[in-house]
């Protein structure tokens, strides 16, 4: 069989986020997507709290080329990018090789039309950013420290992996 193309394994969907880097669209898998995913988690031996089959992902896309010299090649700033969360990743064999509940898990990372970076996430409906953004929702001090103590599980789980402290702000 031919191998798929990248982006032939997502069916993209609405826009869920904007930010300095990119934008972030959500995703679903097709049946080409699943397969790959699923084959490539097999090569590995490893386990994933990720249900392969129904799974959601979010695609985010960065300009990865410096405009001023394309030529150039890719930004240091999206390479470390991709190094460190390709560490944390759950297929990594010299890393972490396990997702942590309170870091994002990359699933998948490539170059898409030469200019871009495409780095597929499991997605998250809800944030904290979200959270703080909405007028809705009134934080009370129990909300506050769960969300305060996930942050810092998150960030100790960082630092015990070595991922150095100028990469968090990220």
């Amino acid at each position: 069989a031919a191998p798929v193309e990248q982006m032939e394994r997502y069916v993209k969907g609405e826009v869920c986020g904007r930010g300095a880097d990119g934008t972030v669209k959500m995703a679903t898998l097709t049946e080409a997507g699943r397969h790959y995913h699923q084959q490539r988690l097999a090569a590995t031996g490893k386990r994933c709290r990720e249900d392969f089959g129904n799974l959601t992902v979010a695609i985010k896309k960065i300009r990865a080329v410096c405009f001023r010299n394309p030529q150039a090649g890719l930004k240091v700033e999206a390479l470390r990018e991709v190094k460190i969360l390709k560490h944390l990743s759950l297929d990594n064999e010299g890393g972490a090789g396990r997702p942590h509940a309170h870091v994002v898990s990359l699933l998948d990372v490539f170059i898409h039309k030469q200019h871009s970076l495409k780095l597929v996430f499991n997605y998250l409906p809800i944030h904290l950013q979200h959270v703080l953004d909405s007028r809705r929702c009134q934080l009370t001090p129990d909300m506050i420290k769960g969300f305060a103590a996930q942050l810092l599980r998150g960030i100790a789980y960082l630092h015990s992996q070595q991922v150095p402290c100028e990469a968090l702000a990220n």
